[in-house]
């Protein structure tokens, strides 16, 4: 009995101890306070997500506006709807290879007649079966506003995709360089879509979001657009006296007023000339463009810097070699200043050519222009450098 009693206390006390006050106590949560799926249902089903998608997964980007063609690849097996769903999942399938054996071989168009297509939505068109691709793999340019779009003028981004060697359908995502603008964003659609009936297709709708930021060197600093003088300017005359010797440097101006009209904020100046010549790191000054004219008749380069020319005599264009070279003009980038350099041809043995001693009195006028065009439709910078060099007998 001294047992029952001892136990029926002991419950008393459990149960006291873990009672709260009423005024405490937390309601229980009715039907409507219950998390709401993410995707709505109806009687019929879940609810489209939007009017081309039953499911919608929008990629957002951000890359400069001098960006090559790809800059990122999408791994369609691992990419997920916002309820955590992948994209074989959506679409009703066990697993990525499952969903790729119904996918099958991808031809020249969406219309391949497998379980699975994927195909491109335009806006205005919308759906497309039967148009062939238009990128080196599956998929379309598009002109921004998800439009579908051959490669050309109007064309601003895209999407390819194909299958790599683990059997995954991957898709690059790029834009068209030279026609993009920075702060805009462009858009293009994929979609796969699976007839599992002759009632029943499921779509899950891709949208690519592409913004384009000025461009940013982590380590040269930010390339200011906006502070750049557009329109034609006319620099000084610059004066030069060269001195008639047996070596190659000469004198030098400083030009480094250019880097005032091109604003190239915390940019190295020392990178102007990798910037052109270099596909790499050139895209910052891909419309730099330096054209010589000697008595006002252009005269393509042949020097090295950023432009130049070897000449024969003051007024005639001539080649690196004694018999053809008396002088060079060369437009520069250096570490630390942008300079236009000239000087003379070496001889042998310290004895000047008679090409060089021919300059000695005479006078040459000769004259650069820079047009740098940054974007496909900016307005230009034209920056106008005319010398006039004097050639005097070495002391």
């Amino acid at each position: 009995m001294k047992k029952i009693l001892w136990s029926l206390a002991l419950v008393s006390t459990l149960i006291i101890g873990c009672s709260k006050p009423e005024e405490e106590r937390k309601p229980e949560p009715k039907p409507d306070d219950k998390e709401k799926p993410e995707t709505p249902e109806t009687p019929e089903g879940p609810v489209a997500e939007c009017d081309w998608a039953d499911y919608l997964i929008t990629l957002e980007y951000t890359t400069p506006s001098t960006t090559a063609y790809a800059f990122t690849q999408i791994d369609y097996s691992t990419l997920k709807h916002k309820d955590g769903k992948l994209v074989y999942e959506l679409l009703g399938f066990g697993s990525w290879d499952e969903m790729a054996i119904a996918i099958g071989e991808i031809g020249d168009s969406p219309e391949t007649g497998n379980e699975v297509l994927y195909m491109g939505n335009d806006p205005g068109t919308g759906y497309d079966m039967t148009d062939a691709f238009n990128t080196n793999a599956f998929g379309y340019w598009c002109n921004g506003q998800g439009g579908k779009q051959n490669w050309g003028d109007d064309a601003r981004i895209y999407t390819e995709a194909y299958f790599n060697d683990e059997g995954v359908l991957v898709a690059d995502l790029g834009v068209m360089d030279g026609k993009i603008k920075a702060g805009e964003t462009y858009t293009c659609r994929m979609v796969f879509q699976r007839t599992k009936s002759e009632t029943e297709i499921i779509r899950v709708g891709i949208e690519f979001k592409v913004t384009i930021e000025e461009f940013k060197d982590p380590e040269a600093g930010k390339y200011n657009s906006a502070n750049r003088k557009t329109g034609e300017f006319d620099l000084p005359l610059v004066e030069l006296t060269v001195p008639v010797n047996v070596f190659y440097g000469g004198v030098q101006a400083d030009m480094s007023a250019v880097q005032d009209y091109l604003q190239l904020t915390k940019y190295e100046i020392g990178q102007l000339e990798a910037a052109v010549y270099d596909e790499e790191t050139g895209e910052l000054l891909k419309g730099l463009d330096i054209t010589n004219f000697v008595e006002g008749e252009a005269v393509a380069s042949n020097a090295g810097g950023l432009g130049g020319n070897w000449m024969k005599t003051p007024t005639e264009v001539g080649a690196w070699g004694v018999e053809n070279g008396a002088w060079f003009i060369e437009f520069q980038a250096g570490l630390d200043a942008i300079v236009i350099s000239v000087g003379t041809m070496p001889g042998e043995e310290d004895a000047i050519t008679d090409l060089v001693a021919a300059l000695v009195g005479q006078t040459a006028d000769y004259k650069q222009v820079m047009t740098y065009i940054p974007e496909f439709d900016a307005k230009p910078t034209v920056i106008n450098m005319t010398y006039k060099i004097s050639f005097v007998e070495a002391q």
